[in-house]
């Protein structure tokens, strides 16, 4: 887990890296929080066409979990260009599908870090 978000470069593209990996319960929310104060610092800077990276392997969400990752999304649509996340599985597809269906995000999922951030950069 990432104290902050990443700002990374990949084939010369921006994009903004969250890492939840291993994190469960308050402590994710908590961090998910952080890191969404943090992306709307750069929004209200005039950040625009966002090009989002998220890990969440070994998480385990809760309900609050998922209504913060709702809320989140819906606000951040706007200014996003793409949205991958890496390290969903079991319920945390049916999870990503629900996110999807209420922000209109579509995140896509990917199995590992690099084909999500070879996607990412392509326009």
């Amino acid at each position: 887990m990432k104290e902050s978000i990443e700002i990374v470069h990949h084939r010369g593209v921006k994009i903004i890296d969250s890492d939840y990996s291993g994190l469960t319960g308050e402590p994710l929310n908590v961090c998910i929080q952080q890191h969404n104060n943090e992306i709307w610092e750069l929004i209200t800077l005039g950040e625009k066409n966002i090009r989002f990276y998220t890990d969440v392997t070994n998480t385990i969400a809760d309900r609050d979990t998922v209504k913060i990752f709702k809320e989140t999304s819906k606000k951040h649509e706007p200014y996003t260009k793409k949205s991958a996340v890496v390290g969903v599985v079991g319920i945390q597809k049916v999870l990503l599908q629900a996110v999807n269906l209420f922000s209109d995000l579509k995140t896509v999922p990917f199995t590992t870090r690099d084909e999500a951030m070879d996607w990412l950069s392509q326009d």
